[in-house]
């Protein structure tokens, strides 16, 4: 199962889990954080407050753990980024 949509499933759970604690910390409008579509993208949702938020965001995901995160993206509170039936990680 090494390098398999499954383990880059269970892998991802606790990394965002540590990026969500560590992003809500400095930017407590965070939403929801999830590492679509591999743990090396993490993709943070946040109810933006104030101009300049967002980077202040991704600074923070992007700091936790750089071995891991490698790309962010911020969306607002209206887009899905958790799993859903539609993503190929579940087919």
């Amino acid at each position: 199962m090494a390098g398999s949509a499954e383990q880059d499933l269970l892998v991802g759970v606790p990394i965002a889990a540590n990026i969500y604690s560590i992003v809500k910390g400095a930017i407590p409008s965070v939403i929801d954080v999830a590492c679509l579509p591999h743990v090396y993208h993490s993709v943070v949702k946040i109810k933006q407050e104030f101009e300049g938020q967002a980077r202040q965001a991704a600074l923070a995901a992007l700091s936790c753990d750089p071995s891991q995160t490698k790309i962010c993206t911020v969306v607002d509170p209206d887009v899905r980024c958790e799993l859903g039936h539609n993503d190929p990680l579940l087919s």
